[in-house]
């Protein structure tokens, strides 16, 4: 008989493993901006925005497999070697560092909103 707390509580601490790291991915990337933002002597929020997109396409790149880089190395060897090789299918992983950066880019862009309303609304 298949014993469902079991389950359930497997499914709870993935969920917090998850959370966690989504958590730890924002705080990291807040870091890496308040340190650049105080290294290069400008704005946390003027920086913050940026930086949250450059980590979501540095995120999105190393989570997908196929794609262009990968299909131009593929022929590269098959030019070279005359091995074919099967192509693959491009595909992103989901994960808790790329919801985090997305989270933490969002979040930028409220923040920079916010500081920045009344300078647009005049």
């Amino acid at each position: 008989m298949i014993n469902f707390e079991i389950i359930r509580e497997y499914k709870r601490i993935d969920y917090m493993k998850k959370g966690l790291g989504l958590l730890v991915t924002i705080m990291i990337e807040a870091g890496i901006v308040y340190k650049s933002s105080k290294i290069l002597k400008w704005s946390f929020v003027d920086l913050t925005f940026f930086a949250g997109i450059c980590f979501v396409i540095i995120t999105y790149y190393f989570s997908s497999k196929g794609g262009f880089s990968s299909n131009s190395v593929r022929l590269q060897a098959q030019a070279r070697l005359g091995i074919k090789v099967e192509e693959e299918k491009f595909e992103i992983s989901v994960n808790p560092i790329l919801i985090g950066s997305i989270v933490y880019t969002v979040l930028s862009l409220i923040l920079v909103v916010i500081s920045y309303w009344g300078y647009f609304i005049k």
